[in-house]
C-alpha cells in the first residue's frame, strides 16, 4: 500500500513539473521572405536575404533566431546580420540574414527556414516555430574559359640556369562584372621558377591587364622539350571561390654548354659521353706514345668513332650510369652543369687510368727486352733471352755495303721499325776446359744468348775472354720496309780463334 502511494506521488509530481516548464508549442508567429528566389554557385558564394516576423499574438516573442531546418544545414549557413531578438505584441521586425552556400549548388533546391521563439512567463515557457521557404537556384557552372582569356606571351629560347627570360600574361576579362586575378602560381615543371605577377589584380568589365613575368631554369634540369604550366585563380563579382585558368607555352630547357660540348664531340646524348671521353683518352695517351717504346708500330685497337669504337664507349657509357648514381647524378633525369663537369672529369680519368693500368705493366715487361743503341754485346745477348730468341738470327747486307748485320727481332712486317746488330766477336785469353766446353755447348747446341751472356760476363770479371762488336759498333735502329732481303740465318757471335 507504501508503494503504490510513493508511486503515485512521483507520477503526479513529474506530470505538474512539465506542465510549468513547457507548454505547447505556439504557433501564432508568421514569417514571410525577401527575395523569394536566391542563385547560389560555388563554396562560400553568400546573397542577403530579408525575413519579416509578425507577431499579432497579445504576448512577447522573446529569443528570436532564425534557422536553417536540418535538411539544409549541412549545405548552407545562415547567419544573421541584423533584427532584434525579441518582437512586442502585434509588432513586425526584420532579420538581415546572410544565406551562405556550405558546399556547391550544383542544383536548384529548396532552403526551410525555422523562426524560433520563446512566449508565456519565467517557469511557463512556450516553444514557437514559423515556418518559410527559399528557391535556391544553382548557379550555372563557369570554366575558366567562360570567365576569362589568359594567354601566355614569350620568345624563351633555350632555358639555361642563370639567365632569365622575359615573359608576360595576358588576362581579358569576358564577364560583366569586376575579376579578381590571384597570384601566379607555377605547377610545372618543378626545375623552372616564374616570378612576377605574385600580387593580385582587379580587371573591369571587359577589360585587360598584362602581367609581367620572369622565366629561369634552376640549377638543375632534365634538358629537352617541357610544357611551362602556369596557374592563375581567377574570382568573378559576387563568387568567393575562385576558378584556376592553367596557362601553357612549350619551352627548350638545357644545361649550359651542353649542346656546345655534344655538336664538338659529335655525340648525339650526353650519357653516351663518358664511354667516348674514356676511349678518346685511352686514344690520345696511345698516339702520346705513353707507356710505348721507340720501335713500337701499330695502332689503337680500335678506330675512332667506328662501329667497333661506339660498341665499346655505348657499353662502358652504360655501366658508368650506377657509378654516376653513387654520386648521385642522373644523365637521364635531372642533373646541373656541375654534374657534366664531374662527368666529363671522372671519365677522362677513367679512360686514362685503364690505360696506364693495361699499358705500364706490359711497358716494364717489355723495356727488359728492348734495345737501345748504347747496349753493349753482353746486355744485347740478355735482352735477346728475355725476348726468347736464339743467337741463331737472320742475317741483313744492307745496300753498297758487305757487311753483315743481324735482326734481333722475329720479321713482322707490321712492325714500323727493326733493330740490327753487327756480329757479336768473342776471343778467349786464358782458355780452360770448364770455359770451352760451356761455349762450345752454348754455341752449337743450346744457342740460348741469355746463358751465353752470364757465362760470358763471368769470363770478362776474370780477364778470361774479351767480347766486342765485329764491325761497325751498336745497335741500328732502321726502317722496317729497308730490310729486304732478308739473308739466311747464323750465329750472332763468333769466336775468334
Amino acid at each position: 500500500m507504501l508503494l503504490r502511494s510513493l508511486t503515485f506521488a512521483l507520477g503526479l509530481f513529474a506530470a505538474m513539473s512539465t506542465a510549468f516548464v513547457l507548454a505547447p508549442l505556439a504557433t501564432a508567429a508568421t514569417a514571410t521572405v525577401a527575395p523569394e528566389t536566391i542563385t547560389l554557385g560555388s563554396q562560400g558564394s553568400a546573397v542577403e536575404v530579408h525575413v519579416l516576423i509578425g507577431n499579432p499574438t497579445a504576448e512577447t516573442l522573446r529569443s528570436v533566431k532564425v534557422v536553417p531546418a536540418a535538411s539544409g544545414s549541412g549545405r548552407f549557413a545562415v547567419k544573421r546580420v541584423s533584427g532584434r531578438s525579441t518582437i512586442g505584441a502585434g509588432d513586425t521586425v526584420e532579420h538581415v540574414l546572410d544565406v551562405r552556400a556550405a558546399a556547391p549548388i550544383l542544383r536548384d533546391t529548396t532552403l526551410a527556414l525555422l523562426v524560433r521563439y520563446e512566449t508565456g512567463r519565467r517557469g511557463h515557457v512556450r516553444l514557437g516555430i514559423a515556418t518559410t521557404t527559399l528557391k535556391v537556384v544553382a548557379f550555372p557552372v563557369r570554366t575558366a574559359g567562360d570567365i576569362a582569356t589568359v594567354e601566355l606571351k614569350a620568345s624563351l629560347g633555350t632555358l639555361t640556369s642563370g639567365h632569365p627570360v622575359p615573359a608576360y600574361l595576358l588576362v581579358t576579362n569576358k564577364t560583366g562584372g569586376t575579376l579578381q586575378v590571384g597570384g601566379v602560381v607555377p605547377t610545372s615543371p618543378t626545375f623552372l621558377t616564374v616570378t612576377g605577377g605574385e600580387h593580385p589584380r582587379t580587371i573591369g568589365p571587359g577589360g585587360s591587364t598584362q602581367i609581367d613575368l620572369e622565366v629561369e631554369a634552376r640549377s638543375s634540369v632534365r634538358p629537352g622539350k617541357h610544357e611551362l604550366l602556369l596557374r592563375v585563380p581567377l574570382t568573378t563579382e559576387g563568387e568567393a571561390q575562385a576558378v584556376d585558368a592553367i596557362a601553357a607555352q612549350e619551352v627548350e630547357v638545357g644545361v649550359e654548354g651542353e649542346s656546345a660540348i655534344l655538336t664538338a664531340l659529335g655525340v648525339p646524348a650526353l650519357f653516351l659521353v663518358p664511354g667516348f671521353l674514356a676511349l678518346t683518352a685511352a686514344l690520345l695517351l696511345w698516339r702520346l706514345r705513353i707507356f710505348r717504346l721507340p720501335s713500337d708500330g701499330g695502332t689503337f685497337f680500335v678506330e675512332a668513332k667506328s662501329v667497333e669504337f661506339w660498341l665499346l664507349a655505348i657499353s662502358g657509357s652504360l655501366l658508368l650510369l650506377l657509378f654516376w648514381k653513387a654520386l648521385d647524378i642522373d644523365l637521364f633525369g635531372v642533373y646541373s652543369r656541375r654534374d657534366v663537369l664531374v662527368v666529363w672529369g671522372w671519365s677522362i680519368a677513367i679512360g686514362s687510368g685503364a690505360y696506364i693500368a693495361i699499358m705500364w705493366p706490359m711497358h716494364n715487361h717489355r723495356k727488359s727486352r728492348a734495345y737501345t743503341s748504347g747496349d753493349d754485346p753482353i746486355e744485347v745477348l740478355r735482352r735477346m733471352g728475355r725476348s726468347g730468341v736464339s743467337i741463331v738470327r737472320p742475317t741483313f747486307k744492307p745496300p753498297g755495303t758487305s757487311d753483315t748485320r743481324f735482326l734481333l727481332q722475329p720479321p713482322d712486317p707490321g712492325r714500323a721499325s727493326t733493330w740490327l746488330a753487327p756480329p757479336i766477336l768473342l776471343s778467349v785469353l786464358t782458355p780452360s776446359e770448364e770455359l770451352e766446353s760451356a761455349i762450345l755447348v752454348l754455341l752449337d747446341d743450346t744457342h740460348d744468348p741469355a746463358a751465353l751472356a752470364d757465362v760470358l760476363a763471368a769470363a770478362m770479371e776474370k780477364k778470361g775472354v774479351t767480347v766486342e762488336w765485329d764491325g761497325p759498333a751498336g745497335l741500328q735502329l732502321v726502317a722496317n720496309a729497308t730490310v729486304d732481303p732478308i739473308g739466311p740465318q747464323a750465329r750472332i757471335v763468333r769466336r775468334n780463334d
